[in-house]
Formats: structure tokens, C-alpha cells, sequence
């Protein structure tokens, strides 16, 4: 797999790849998403690109952009999203106060730039149904969120609903903290819908 991290381009936006012979993985220097995983045997990615024209972020100003992207507490992170979006640390809107004060809808962490360097369930639906910018009922979509929030919520209705389905609806995150998961996507090419899929090999067992 080979990296390269400075100058690229993606639909516009400021981008780094990795890249081999079967698949090419773009991820968004603002924002953090990962705006593709192109497979090049069939020349498909199946991850979602809204059908606006995509900005960086740190240019949405509410006052010129608002028309186009919204002028909600969601208009900076539509004029950014792409593909596989982080929410941190809400899934949801925010508040009315928190939005006063500037927090995003999903919270910051889809929309700030990040420093890439190359080192060492439940389903979401889009089916023409949002009319308002930038959507224009013109978006069809359908993937899969992971993650502790059940339901698109601001922090205050996530943390009083507390648990669902006797599983808890928020994780905690101290400061200085540090938390870690583990996401794999599997690319096949299939005729129908696998019964299960294997994790990821990484090499001899211990």
C-alpha cells in the first residue's frame, strides 16, 4: 500500500490516498472523511458523495454559504461531508445553546483539519425525502452507523435516556483520556449478500 499524503486533490478538497493495485482509499485533510474506498476492478466506491459541490470547511461562512449548505447548526459540515463521517462527541444536533455558542451537528471533529501522516448497527437512509439545501430531494443514500448513540440527539437527551436495550447510550471520555476501537471494511465483488463475513487476517496468531 502506498501513501501519499501532501498536494493531493479529491472533488476539490485537500486529500492524502492510500493506494495499491486493487483499491484507492481517499481521506479528507478537513474533516477526516474517508471520501472513498475505490475499487478498481470495477471502478466502483461505495461510499456516498452528496451531489452539491463539496468546500473545505473552514471557508463556510452562514451569511454567503447558508443559501447553498443551510443555515442550521448542520450547514458547515454539509458543505464538507463526504463519504464516512466521524461524529464526535454527539451524534446528533446540538442544543440551542451549545449551537448559539458555534458547536456543530455531530459535534467538531467533522469539520477541523487534521495533521494525516503516514506512520509505521443500524442502517441510514436518504431516499429524496430532505428538501431542504443542500439536499433539494435530490439525494439517495442508504449505508450502516456504528457507534454508543441510538438515535440523532443532542448530549443532554442522549445522557438522560442513559440506556437501550440494557446497553448504554454514551461513552465517557476524560480529559487527556484516550479511547480505542477498531473498524475493518471488507471488499468483495459478490452476486448476492454473504451469510457472514471473517475478520481481517494479520498474520500468525500468538
Amino acid at each position: 500500500m502506498t501513501a501519499v499524503i501532501g498536494g493531493q486533490k479529491y472533488r476539490g478538497r485537500r486529500a492524502a490516498t492510500l493506494d495499491n493495485e486493487h483499491i484507492r482509499v481517499t481521506v479528507l485533510v478537513e474533516g477526516g472523511h474517508v471520501a472513498e474506498i475505490f475499487d478498481k476492478a470495477s471502478g466502483v466506491s461505495p461510499l456516498w458523495t452528496p451531489p452539491w459541490q463539496s468546500i473545505e470547511p473552514s471557508t463556510f461562512n452562514r451569511s454567503v454559504d447558508g443559501d447553498v449548505y443551510g443555515k442550521g447548526s448542520d450547514g458547515r459540515l454539509l458543505a464538507g461531508i463526504m463519504g464516512h463521517t466521524l461524529c464526535l462527541d454527539i451524534f446528533g444536533g446540538p442544543s440551542p445553546e451549545e449551537a448559539d455558542a458555534g458547536m456543530t451537528a455531530h459535534g467538531d471533529a467533522s469539520v477541523v483539519a487534521y495533521d494525516i501522516r503516514a506512520d509505521g448497527e443500524s442502517l441510514l437512509e436518504e431516499n429524496h425525502s430532505r428538501t431542504a439545501s443542500p439536499w433539494c430531494g435530490s439525494t439517495l443514500t442508504r449505508g450502516m452507523e456504528f457507534g454508543a448513540s441510538p438515535f440523532p440527539e443532542n448530549r443532554r437527551a442522549m445522557v438522560e435516556r442513559g440506556r437501550l436495550f440494557d446497553a448504554p447510550t454514551f461513552r465517557w471520555l476524560p480529559a487527556n483520556g484516550v479511547l480505542e476501537t477498531t473498524y475493518w471494511i471488507v471488499l468483495q465483488t459478490r452476486t448476492s449478500i454473504p451469510d457472514g463475513i471473517s475478520p481481517p487476517y494479520y498474520g500468525a496468531e500468538s
